[in-house]
């Protein structure tokens, strides 16, 4: 879609939209608090987030276990987990159901779940299984990774370039240089 198809409404039926080729996040204003409260406390700014640093890590190919490595890595853990829920269920094994449709899903739960940590016994988020805790008792391996990856100290010299075409019409502030608020 282009930026003028892209509006305030259809962002917001969609919850969140990532464009990894453009490395651009879009988020409706209403479901950026840290607990949504309309779609259940769901924190879809880490997940969006998520998703976009999935797509990067891809492109990072001058840290050791980044670019097609991380790749990998992710791939294995997700199959491992699909192998292992054929027999537990998913309940069992995901952190969330969405973590268990696709790959993509598994690594931004996963991040969303990392970076989630429930304030009180009750749980003030819809999917209590799908935070911190829950993340590192179900998927020790996965936790681990997650942590690596949000721990790792990535240098200039490693990031690759913005996209190499502008993700904009012409007469909108481009976003990889300049944050603008409208």
């Amino acid at each position: 879609r282009n930026s003028k198809e892209v509006t305030a409404e259809f962002v917001e039926r969609s919850l969140g939209i990532n464009r990894a080729e453009d490395r651009l996040v879009l988020l409706h204003k209403k479901f950026t608090p840290e607990n949504a409260v309309e779609i259940g406390n769901y924190r879809l700014a880490i997940h969006e987030t998520g998703h976009a640093l999935d797509h990067l890590l891809d492109t990072m190919t001058g840290l050791p276990g980044l670019g097609a490595a991380h790749r990998a890595t992710v791939d294995a853990l997700y199959q491992k987990d699909l192998k292992k829920a054929e027999t537990a269920g998913v309940e069992a094994v995901f952190t969330s159901d969405r973590a268990s449709e696709d790959v993509r899903e598994y690594f931004a739960e996963a991040v969303e779940a990392y970076l989630t940590f429930p304030g009180s016994p009750e749980g003030e988020i819809f999917r209590t299984d799908n935070s911190h805790q829950g993340l590192k008792n179900r998927n020790g391996e996965l936790y681990d990774y997650i942590g690596m990856v949000l721990h790792q100290d990535y240098s200039k010299a490693v990031i690759p370039p913005p996209p190499p075409r502008p993700v904009h019409d012409p007469g909108i502030p481009d976003p990889d240089s300049q944050v603008f608020w409208f």
